[in-house]
């Protein structure tokens, strides 16, 4: 067994190692100035690296010199080490210098930091053959820091070489320092208990060499401290079961260094008094090189003291069976204590040092109170690339940055357009009101029918989208040539090639091909793919489209274009008689559909390309130059029936072989991940008060929408006639020249543009009006070159995907002005498309070839099994973020009552909001359903703490208590100071209301400075609250009254520290208070005044003025790691009793009596919090 070696405490928190440079060791070294004089040239010897070696991870750098080196010479400029393979170039190397003991301060060694993660990449050299190089710069190197000795001469002799690091698992990463496993040197447990107010919060392990630092290995499965089940002073052999495991996490302090390494055990919480404690190491753990030791080593036995040991002579009667307090508090000096990653049901305060402050980050600028716009156009155009100048209906000018639009008020009236273009999204940032009474748009353009006939020498597209919307696909692209396939759309914001796929080409031969109907039938090439952004169900395929742009002339109704009349059945094998919106097995973009294989063999049937039938035997791609044979096979090319019928189980079409044939493009990618569900695909976080969880969005920034892919070219090429008979059409392609006089090009249509992003952002409401629209659709597919007419389209491309909206008040929604209908209940209700992103509809393939349901010669081209059809776009996304949606939505007054009814479950008084129906509510004015999500500024504002754990102060259970313990409410000292019923801070007029005092001593018995007071006869004064001088630091925070009659005077106590022997209390206060000697005033008395927590508004210390409000909420937890155990949010920690831990909620309010908010609000902050606890 090793000896234990004796060091002392250490307190400092672990730190990641920087470039240390060691002093010189012994001191022997140095030339003297006879020395100096005669030496010669300063010069590198040696170095311990051979040209090119493999250098392991951890190994140490050696550098002989001739003379004594001068440390404060010592750099990283003066020994640059650095990668020079592509994956490492600029990557810095991080390590440790050391002048090594015993070689008269001529050895220079460098210990590279060790890796500490999984995949050891995050040490000095990068694993995988990597190369690096060391340099010695000399004194002839121009500009370069170089190594001196100690007689200041400058290096004259460098030396250079380059290494690569090791290929695992071949070669070897880690140099192995030793052949035995790593073993324990040293153990520095702490000397008390680890409370609050006396923290030792570490037990540092020292090993003799290097270790294992990634969390696979170092985690408390193999490294942890156990606690016996018995008071160690009641003696014998203290027993330890394997679940009396004191809590805490593991920390490499440091690795690779001379000694070999630290480990930081920290514990959480406070360590049981009169315990024994033993440090466990499983015989799993492993050392740098993988060694690990036979057996678990267990350490010699660590008694923790009683508290009567630790209070010492200030325990004052303490006994062993007494109750007893510790306080967590944080004054806000840095930030470790406030949780980063809270689900927060607010936007967040703000933390400086010293406090936490309201929140209210509005990102725009702060502009005039007459800087308003007024838009009272028929149509106008926004530019959002570059800067531009935009003149307003009050001829008043405003410059648009990048799409930026700063306004006071922003106003579109009734029957006004204002269209936005550009590649930026257009961001509305206004400090007062928006009103939308018309329209604001920024869809991506509509796809359209290609420009000249005949012409493949003229691509089409691509069709542009907006405000950061994708472009459609282009199509034909090539032009002197054959388009193989037609583009895929574009992401947003120039992702290229992220949108709908493009379908592919076909070519078909000339001879027998047929005329009018018959002749599209046997052209038919590959529709383009939708765009998608949110995978929410396709709501494109079943809307109605009411302008006629949105169908080719005379060739479609107007939707929807999935009719479950025809078609009732999907392929998810799923009957649907009815279309519910919301529950629809399209899920985002839709892929286009294959093209024609009119007069193929049918599936299974024998074809021979070498040798096919004299007859049209469907269409080619381009890229395989193969046809698609089917089971179902599809009508023959003089019938209008394709897009059959789906009424029954058994699908009437098949779609395809995945190659062969004009293949469709499939539909976009999405942002979001195939996680299975939808309720988190957003841009920012959304909470639910009915349920009390939050859920953050997996967009990082805002998004906007794709375009919609190309379709596919249609060629028809003569077949080589040889002595009378026809040969192989494949023979043919690719056709020259180009394109060749004996046939017929015909092109695809580009796909439609992705819809943009539309940010409108106000500090005070957002008014919609009953005309209002806010549009950011996607563009619609469209039909390709026409065999005749406008509807023997050769196919269809796809729709872009809608865009993204984000709505956001800091005040309120204002739907006053929309008729909503009215009835009973909520089915009653209207809605209407006032805010809307749903994606293009699906291009249009040989209209001709099929017919609307019941009718005889009415052309449709692009229902649900429809060949060479386009896939329809995927939804946007829009969002609505409103303060607090239960009272700050103005719904219009005849459907007012129905609706917050409806959306807290039934009773809007007495029932939490339910965001689920909120969002079914809001569904009424948006589609697709919208998110309803927490603002990124308001006049509310939220802070929360981490856990505080008190980690095995429950195991004491004092005979003269009354537990469970911790007790958060205890009679001895308790946080307060706030309504418990609502957690809000007791006011008394403008000010925080003072809490009673705790004690009161005459002035005759404290000697006052200007800054502290010494308190004489302290036992006497405290009778019966000792406590407050056995953990004197409960004091800090209280208000000292040098004069108990004049309340409002105050002094924050920041020390205390009670002195036994003498009896003495000295407390220190805040210099920011003033001098104590001017508020004594004898012969009234001084008083302690308890407080935890202090506010200052203004500055102005306890002020907290009408307009504000503060609330305080508290969550326990049996096992801070163990969401199950968690409490709901009280506002009363008597209800907390027992819980090992506990974490606070702040939440501010600057606009507490509703009146409007500004950056001009008064903003409280929270200067320190104190919570104590029983135990």
């Amino acid at each position: 067994m090793r000896i234990l070696v004796a060091r002392l405490p250490l307190l400092a928190v672990p730190v990641v190692l920087a470039a240390l440079v060691a002093a010189s060791c012994g001191g022997g070294g140095a030339l003297t100035d006879q020395q100096a004089r005669t030496a010669g040239e300063f010069l590198a010897m040696d170095i311990n690296i051979r040209e090119g070696e493999v250098w392991e991870l951890n190994r140490p750098i050696r550098i002989e010199f001739n003379h004594p080196i001068d440390p404060q010479s010592i750099s990283y400029s003066s020994v640059t080490i650095t990668g020079i393979s592509p994956g490492v170039t600029g990557r810095p190397v991080t390590g440790s210098f050391e002048i090594e003991a015993g070689s008269d301060d001529r050895v220079l060694v460098f210990r590279p930091s060790c890796p500490t993660n999984d995949a050891n990449d995050n040490g000095a050299f990068l694993p995988g053959g990597h190369t690096y190089r060391i340099e010695l710069p000399t004194r002839g190197s121009f500009g370069s820091t170089v190594l001196r000795d100690t007689a200041g001469h400058q290096l004259k002799q460098g030396l250079s070489r380059t290494f690569r690091t090791p290929t695992p698992p071949v070669e070897p990463l880690f140099l192995d320092v030793s052949p035995l496993p790593a073993a324990i040197t040293g153990i520095d447990w702490p000397e008390r208990l680890n409370m609050f107010t006396d923290p030792e919060p570490v037990i540092a392990v020292h090993f003799d060499q290097p270790i294992d630092g990634r969390s696979s290995n170092l985690n408390t499965s193999r490294l942890y401290v156990q606690y016996s089940d018995e008071l160690a002073s009641a003696g014998g052999t203290p027993t330890f079961p394997d679940t009396n495991r004191v809590p805490g996490t593991v920390v490499l302090a440091q690795n690779c260094t001379k000694e070999g390494a630290t480990v930081y055990f920290q514990i959480s919480g406070l360590l049981p008094p009169d315990r024994s404690l033993r440090l466990v190491l499983t015989n799993g753990f492993l050392d740098i090189a993988g060694q690990s030791q036979i057996e678990t080593w267990y350490s010699p036995v660590h008694v923790t003291p009683t508290l009567e040991t630790v209070y010492g002579a200030a325990a004052l009667g303490f006994t062993e069976a007494d109750p007893t307090l510790d306080e967590f508090s944080d004054f806000f000096a840095d930030s470790s204590m406030i949780d980063p990653d809270a689900d927060l049901t607010l936007p967040p305060a703000e933390w400086s040092p010293g406090g936490v402050s309201a929140g209210f980050d509005f990102p725009g600028r702060y502009v005039a109170e007459d800087e308003d716009f007024f838009w009272n156009e028929s149509f106008g155009e926004v530019r959002t690339d570059g800067q531009t100048i935009l003149t307003d209906s009050n001829n008043r000018s405003f410059t648009v940055q990048n799409g930026v639009l700063y306004v006071n008020d922003f106003e579109i009236a009734a029957g006004a357009t204002l269209r936005g273009r550009g590649s930026n999204p257009l961001i509305i940032y206004a400090t007062g009101d928006v009103r939308i009474y018309g329209t604001i748009d920024v869809s991506g353009n509509d796809s359209h029918w290609p420009t000249s006939l005949n012409s493949p020498q003229f691509p089409e597209g691509p069709v542009l989208g907006e405000c950061g919307g994708g472009l459609g696909g282009i199509a034909s692209r090539e032009g002197l040539k054959e388009t193989l396939r037609g583009d895929p759309g574009d992401g947003p914001f120039g992702f290229v090639g992220a949108g709908g796929g493009g379908g592919e080409g076909g070519f078909q031969q000339s001879q027998n091909v047929g005329s009018s109907s018959a002749e599209t039938a046997n052209l038919i090439t590959g529709g383009g793919g939708g765009g998608t952004f949110a995978k929410t169900p396709n709501l494109a395929i079943n809307i109605q489209w009411p302008r006629s742009e949105h169908r080719p002339n005379g060739a479609d109704n107007i939707g929807p274009d999935h009719d479950p009349g025809r078609s009732p059945y999907w392929p998810d094998g799923v009957r649907r008689d009815t279309v519910d919106l919301n529950d629809f097995p399209v899920y985002g973009g839709e892929d286009g559909m294959r093209g024609s294989s009119a007069g193929a063999p049918k599936k299974g049937d024998p074809f021979d390309p070498r040798n096919p039938p004299s007859m049209p035997h469907g269409v080619y791609g381009m890229e395989d130059e193969m046809i698609d044979q089917l089971d179902p096979q599809d009508p023959n090319a003089g019938a209008t029936t394709f897009d059959p019928y789906w009424d029954t189980p058994t699908i009437p079409f098949d779609y395809g072989h995945p190659t062969d044939g004009p293949d469709p493009g499939k539909a976009g990618g999405s942002v979001f991940s195939n996680d299975g569900t939808t309720a988190n695909d957003f841009f920012g976080s959304r909470y639910d008060p009915k349920t009390g969880t939050v859920i953050k969005g997996e967009l990082l920034a805002p998004w906007a929408g794709s375009g919609g892919g190309a379709s596919g070219d249609s060629q028809v090429i003569p077949r080589p006639v040889v002595n009378g008979q026809m040969g192989p059409l494949i023979d043919a392609f690719p056709a020259r020249p180009f394109p060749p006089s004996g046939g017929y090009y015909r092109k695809g249509a580009p796909g439609g543009g992705g819809g943009g992003q539309l940010q409108i952002l106000a500090i005070g409401k957002i008014v919609l009006g009953n005309d209002a629209k806010i549009d950011a659709d996607g563009g619609i597919g469209h039909g390709g070159e026409s065999t005749l007419y406008s509807y023997g389209q050769v196919s269809g491309s796809g729709g872009g995907s809608g865009g993204h909206i984000i709505l956001h008040t800091a005040s309120k929604l204002d739907l006053l002005g929309v008729y909503l209908g009215s009835g009973s209940q909520f089915s009653d209700l209207t809605p209407r498309d006032l805010v809307r992103a749903v994606g293009g509809r699906r291009g249009w393939a040989a209209s001709w070839c099929s017919r609307i349901r019941g009718t005889s010669n009415t052309y449709d081209g692009n229902g649900d099994l429809m060949i060479g059809r386009g896939g329809a776009g995927g939804n946007g996304v829009i969002q609505f973020h409103i303060p607090d949606p239960a009272n700050d939505i103005i719904w219009p007054i005849s459907s007012r009552t129905i609706i917050r009814n409806y959306i807290h479950d039934g009773d809007y008084n007495n029932n939490p909001l339910n965001a689920d129906k909120l969002e079914e509510a809001l569904d009424l004015i948006a589609t697709p359903k919208p998110y309803a999500l927490i603002p990124f500024f308001s006049s509310q504002s939220q802070v929360q703490s981490k856990w505080i754990d008190t980690g095995l102060a429950g195991l004491r259970d004092p005979a003269n208590g009354t537990g469970p313990y911790p007790d958060w409410a205890s009679a001895m000292a308790a946080f307060a100071g706030i309504n418990t019923s609502n957690g809000k801070v007791s006011k008394q007029g403008a000010y925080v209301k003072p809490l009673a005092n705790i004690v009161s001593f005459p002035v005759a018995d404290a000697a006052y400075s200007t800054e502290s007071v010494v308190i004489s006869g302290a036992a006497g004064i405290f009778a019966g609250q000792e406590w407050f001088l056995r953990v004197p630091g409960l004091l800090v925070g209280y208000d000292l009254l040098p004069d108990e009659t004049a309340a409002a005077k105050s002094y924050e106590v920041t020390g205390a520290e009670y002195d036994p022997v003498s009896d003495e209390l000295t407390l220190t206060t805040s210099s920011q208070d003033g001098s104590l000697l001017f508020a004594v005033n004898p012969p009234n008395n001084s008083a302690l005044r308890p407080k935890f927590f202090r506010i200052s508004t203004t500055g102005t210390k306890d002020y907290l003025p009408a307009s504000t409000a503060v609330t305080f909420e508290f969550q326990g937890a049996d096992d801070p790691d163990d969401p199950g155990s968690y409490t709901l949010w009280v506002t009363d920690l008597s209800l907390l009793k027992g819980k090992r831990a506990v974490r606070y909620r702040v939440s501010f309010d600057i606009d507490a009596l509703d009146q409007g908010v500004s950056q001009a609000n008064p903003r409280p902050q929270l200067e320190y919090v104190k919570i104590p606890f029983e135990w």
